[in-house]
Parts: structure tokens; C-alpha cells; sequence
């Protein structure tokens, strides 16, 4: 779980956020996990949570969930970049490879 108390929140407005947090990392992960081997960048992402969860999940909560879990080694950032919605440069992530020795 990864929040970023840079509201000040206390008491139970900081547990709940503390847990939606959670929440969507989980989801964002398991977007990922149904298809393994596909690269997402966040717009895409952001796409398949709506359709996935019906909720949407805002742009700064999308990135910021991306960057924890490949922080946490769950997810990978693609080195090339694909021209985004409006023309600029975006990254892609997918599910990071996990090795296996059977």
C-alpha cells in the first residue's frame, strides 16, 4: 500500500484513503494479470479499469499506481515510447516477468 498523506488527512479520513489506495493498486495489478503479456500505457489502462470495474480512475491516481508497482517490481516500464491521444511520446507497462525455476 502506497499513500501520500500531501493533504494532511487524519484519523479515519486517513484510513479510508489509506485503503482506497490500496484498493486500486490491487486492481490496477489485476488488469495486468488477466492479460500478462500485454504493454498498456496509462490511457489504455485507465480504459480497462472503466470497463473492468465500471469506476473510473483518475489520470494522477492511474500514474501513480503504475509507478508504485513497478516500484514494487509487479510491473515493468516499457523503454520505447508510443505516440499517445494527443501525438505526444507515452510509455507502456505490462505484467513484469516473474522467474521460475520449474
Amino acid at each position: 500500500m502506497t499513500f501520500f498523506n500531501t493533504t494532511k488527512l487524519v484519523n479515519q479520513e486517513l484510513r479510508e484513503a489509506q485503503r482506497k489506495a490500496t484498493t486500486q493498486n490491487q486492481r490496477v495489478l489485476f488488469i495486468f494479470k488477466i492479460s500478462p503479456l500485454r504493454k498498456l500505457t496509462k490511457v489504455q489502462m485507465q480504459k480497462q479499469y472503466l470497463w473492468t470495474f465500471e469506476k473510473e480512475i483518475l489520470g494522477n491516481s492511474a500514474g501513480r499506481s503504475l509507478t508504485n508497482l513497478t516500484k514494487l517490481g509487479k510491473l515493468e516500464k516499457s523503454e520505447k515510447t508510443v505516440k499517445g491521444p494527443h501525438g505526444a511520446k507515452v510509455h507502456s507497462w505490462r505484467l513484469k516477468p516473474q522467474l521460475s525455476l520449474f
